[in-house]
């Protein structure tokens, strides 16, 4: 019996601590401008999932132990910070964000305050830019604008990319945005001489941007024509300025491997092969019942030439159809693709 009573005593006592640690905190959330109610502010305990909401008046109730982080968070004002302590009731007062409407910002003709711009404008600023490890700058912009899309073409590490601003214009032709650098348009549709997609956008500097505009609307294609159906992105460059100077170092390294390489015929299987569709062309027989008689030979020397035309030299390379000839080839078999890309 002695023994059940213990047992009961600390059961309860475990019991007491365990509401002592957790607490309900109630309070009201004002806004510090008109000292009105927040309605549908978030409370959050720092760390954990546990949070709520404020009503209609702004009052709120929450758990939460002594030492917790309460977070209180609302569209348009700072997020405040709140200790729980002995009292159980917190009341918090809300003070109001700068959102920066009095911002400058680049359109298609000029330049505006953006409180007053009513168009689809988007602005980026060059620092969230830098020490971003992408080789293009569009790329660079993936994540930090509403709307845009971005992707790359290809492997290449100067290869063209995707952008889509706030959906695409049509099926066929292209949806690529124009790019205007300090005012100038410019091109992304350039092919080098493999005919994959290359962009120009790889020789600008992301410390040279100062700010990216990003604009889909009826003035920008009003200015720019049918170029700026698909939307204009305005890349502003940093511009000098009086005063002390300042130099800025940083480097970037990285390495590209191809995603696929191609299998090549070494100089015996290159021979075997010419020589085999020779044989089954559509010249092969005119070759053969040719006139004058002497001819039936000549898909021979077709293929020989063909060889040759390729070949090294220095290094004499038979003909293991045809031991009387030989080609020059001090460079066969040599993996050129390996040395390209090692």
């Amino acid at each position: 019996m002695r023994r059940i009573l213990i047992a009961f005593v600390v059961f309860c006592g475990m019991l007491l601590s365990a509401a002592a640690q957790q607490k309900t905190i109630t309070g009201i959330v004002t806004g510090a401008d008109d000292n009105q109610p927040v309605i549908g502010a978030t409370v959050q305990v720092r760390g954990t999932a546990t949070g709520t909401a404020t009503d209609m008046n702004g009052k709120y109730q929450i758990s939460a132990r002594e030492g917790d982080i309460l977070e209180f968070r609302y569209v348009g004002m700072k997020t405040h910070e709140a200790v729980v302590g002995t009292s159980n009731v917190i009341n918090v007062t809300l003070q109001t964000e700068e959102l920066g409407l009095d911002e400058i910002i680049v359109v298609g003709y000029g330049t505006q305050i953006k409180s007053k711009v009513t168009s689809s404008i988007a602005k980026v600023e060059g620092e969230k830019l830098m020490n971003v490890p992408v080789p293009t700058v569009e790329l660079a912009l993936q994540g930090k604008s509403a709307g845009v899309f971005i992707e790359a073409v290809n492997g290449k590490s100067t290869g063209a990319t995707r952008m889509r601003i706030r959906g695409s214009s049509s099926i066929t032709a292209t949806n690529q945005p124009l790019f205007v650098v300090d005012g100038i348009p410019i091109t992304t549709e350039a092919s080098n001489v493999s005919g994959a997609s290359i962009n120009p956008l790889t020789s600008i500097n992301f410390n040279d941007v100062e700010s990216v505009e990003i604009l889909k609307d009826a003035a920008s294609a009003a200015i720019y024509g049918s170029r700026g159906a698909n939307g204009v992105v305005i890349i502003t460059t940093k511009k000098g300025y009086s005063g002390d100077t300042k130099i800025n170092f940083t480097i970037q390294t990285g390495f590209n491997d191809p995603s696929h390489r191609r299998e090549f015929m070494n100089a015996e299987e290159y021979i075997s092969y010419f020589r085999d569709a020779a044989k089954r062309g559509d010249a092969y027989e005119d070759f053969i019942y040719g006139d004058p008689p002497g001819t039936n030979t000549y898909w021979q020397w077709h293929v020989e030439q063909r060889l040759k035309r390729y070949s090294g030299w220095a290094k004499i390379l038979e003909d293991p159809n045809n031991p009387s000839s030989k080609y020059l080839g001090s460079k066969v078999d040599t993996d050129w693709q390996d040395l390209a890309f090692q």
